[in-house]
């Protein structure tokens, strides 16, 4: 299969960033550019509550961790070109 998204709990894996930073990150540069972002929710097991989740585009995916660094893009684009895994591997889209 395909991915065609990425979820913000990956990409905060990826880089080791707070998945809650990665989502805040998310909301000021693509909601200030009105580019479209995926949002879903999911149930937080470790602390009993729903949180929010974004899934990105392959574009806007890099294009964020290019924000952080070159480093994280180019792991980034791995990720996308299947050469790095992560443990949420059956979640992508």
């Amino acid at each position: 299969m395909s991915k065609k998204y990425v979820d913000t709990r990956v990409i905060a894996q990826l880089s080791g960033k707070q998945h809650a930073h990665i989502c805040r990150d998310v909301r000021r540069f693509f909601d200030s550019n009105e580019n479209t972002v995926c949002i879903s929710t999911y149930d937080d097991i470790t602390d009993c509550r729903t949180k929010i989740l974004y899934f990105l585009t392959e574009e806007q995916s890099i294009e964020l961790m290019g924000k952080y660094s070159i480093y994280l893009r180019i792991k980034m684009e791995k990720w996308w070109k299947g050469e790095i895994e992560d443990d949420f591997q059956n979640n992508a889209l």
